[in-house]
């Protein structure tokens, strides 16, 4: 099956045309419910390519962007992997669970009368300790997370009744704010955003704000909205019928992807060489560290470089069969 991607003649049509597109990034708006690697499963369902991967997982209770690797940008996962990113959480009080979210088992309850009196009475306080969160943090993770210590995940050993201690790592909130407060039936529930770094957990935020106000409270709903420069606008839904995708995915192409990195082509006989395993000369880009890319004459990927002082290590030479 060929991958597939919109058509370049008309970028508002929803027609799709095969492409030979193979080595690149597939935005996916996951829906709540299904795991991270279900998604994989779907994306590779989807576009017969078996070669890929997610660059970090979301729960499953949680829905929105996924950045998924493909072919051999897989070698990107890392870097990927290390992007700021952004949420859109609601915050339900009135119960607080083992897990910090729906699936947990509640720990502590109060009634929807409680839950009103608290917010006549506290407003003010939660959306300052909301919105004081940001800045740098040391953060507990939750202990029942995807974390591996001893070569098992932290979930799994606290679920066996093993003692697990997870000490504070650092983190960064670049946005913490409180959009709404809404009552209901059920008593009320707080709509915040976040932008965090890397290896944040809103759940852990949750647990703490539970705590400072000493009122219990769990995350009800978290969509993730944007990973580093990647957002939902133009994500697959992974919808399918009869087993076919209701909406063909479509594969950016590393130059695409990163329209800010660095690029530079080279022509078919330096092309050629690199290919071989020679190093050639190329401009470099300004900063050490800084990842970019060789193209082709064409346009096409052919390497992943990276700059390293006066010179630049291959991360993956795309070699053409």
């Amino acid at each position: 099956m060929p991958s597939w991607t919109r058509s370049k003649k008309d970028s508002s049509s929803d027609t799709y045309t095969a492409s030979p597109i193979t080595d690149g990034l597939l935005l996916v708006d996951k829906p709540a419910g299904p795991g991270s690697s279900e998604m994989v499963g779907r994306a590779r369902r989807a576009t017969g390519i078996r070669r890929i991967g997610h660059t970090g997982t979301l729960d499953r209770f949680a829905s929105g962007l996924l950045v998924l690797v493909v072919g051999r940008a897989t070698v990107l996962a890392d870097s990927i992997l290390r992007y700021n990113k952004s949420y859109e959480a609601t915050i339900r009080a009135g119960r607080f669970t083992d897990t910090h979210d729906p699936a947990g088992t509640v720990v502590r309850e109060v009634s929807a009368e409680q839950s009103h009196a608290f917010l006549q009475r506290n407003r003010q306080a939660m959306e300052n300790w909301i919105q004081g969160m940001e800045g740098p943090q040391m953060q507990v993770p939750p202990d029942y997370s995807a974390l591996k210590q001893q070569g098992k995940r932290v979930s799994d050993r606290v679920r066996r009744g093993e003692t697990v201690e997870l000490k504070p790592r650092p983190v960064r909130i670049y946005e913490s704010s409180v959009t709404d407060i809404l009552e209901d039936a059920d008593g009320f529930y707080l709509r915040c955003r976040f932008t965090v770094s890397s290896g944040t957990y809103i759940r852990s935020i949750i647990r703490d704000f539970s705590r400072a106000l000493e009122f219990p409270f769990f995350l009800e709903g978290l969509r993730r909205t944007s990973v580093g420069p990647f957002s939902l606008e133009h994500a697959w839904v992974p919808e399918f019928q009869d087993g076919e995708p209701l909406h063909s995915p479509e594969i950016l192409s590393l130059p695409d992807a990163f329209p800010q990195w660095h690029q530079t082509r080279v022509d078919v006989n330096r092309g050629a060489q690199l290919e071989q395993g020679r190093k050639i000369p190329v401009p470099l880009p300004d900063q050490d560290g800084e990842i970019f890319l060789i193209l082709r004459p064409d346009g096409e990927t052919l390497a992943i470089a990276q700059r390293q002082g006066q010179e630049y290590s291959l991360k993956k030479v795309f070699v053409r069969s």
